[in-house]
């Protein structure tokens, strides 16, 4: 498999099984763990940042990728605010972010349309929105998510996030920036090239 298809493990854990029993994990990689400082803002009051700490688990061999996030669970966002934990549901969340080791700004929001138990994986938005939603319970891998992609009102869905169909789709969907629609006719494209063909988009449509 090419390296450009090797994309970044991410776990998330967002339900709890009975009463008080979590959902089992499984991780591919043994981890370290790591808190790292995190904004969040609600949907009731998007003036005010409320900062807190996320908690992260880190691929040991890799410090840089991020494996799980122990954060979302139960259909809320859980955060550690001066040793004392706070959470919040997940329709009351305008979107959170945080700055990982590889110092690359992660942002996450709550769409229903999306996911009613979880938040999403921003990549992109302005003209274009392009989230990532993450589906198995246990373990999320590079085939295991899919990609929103929204322009105008109209949504597509991506069941695989890097292949020949997804370029076709943002290529047409960026066809009135020829230069830009251009760069999608590779064989392979780094998924954050394709990120930031998008956010160079969205800056020439402000």
């Amino acid at each position: 498999m090419s390296k450009y298809y090797t994309l970044t493990i991410i776990t998330f854990l967002f339900s709890i099984i009975g009463n008080t029993q979590k959902s089992k994990i499984i991780l591919l990689t043994p981890t370290i763990l790591k808190e790292n400082p995190v904004k969040i803002v609600l949907k009731e009051n998007v003036n005010d940042t409320i900062t807190s700490t996320i908690i992260l688990q880190y691929d040991v061999n890799n410090p840089c990728n991020i494996v799980y996030i122990d954060t979302f669970v139960d259909e809320k966002v859980h955060l550690i605010s001066n040793k004392k934990k706070l959470s919040y549901k997940l329709d009351k969340i305008q979107y959170l972010e945080f700055v990982d080791e590889n110092n690359k700004k992660n942002i996450f929001t709550s769409i229903p349309k999306i996911n009613n138990n979880n938040i999403v994986a921003v990549k992109s938005q302005g003209k274009i929105n392009y989230y990532i939603a993450y589906s198995d319970r246990n373990i999320v891998a590079a085939s295991h998510g899919c990609a929103y992609i929204e322009k105008d009102g109209k949504w597509i869905k991506h069941k695989k996030w890097i292949d020949r169909s997804l370029f076709e789709k943002i290529k047409n969907l960026i066809s009135d920036e020829p230069d830009l629609a251009a760069k999608m006719n590779q064989t392979e494209i780094p998924q954050t090239e394709i990120f930031e063909i998008l956010n160079e988009y969205n800056s020439r449509k402000l």
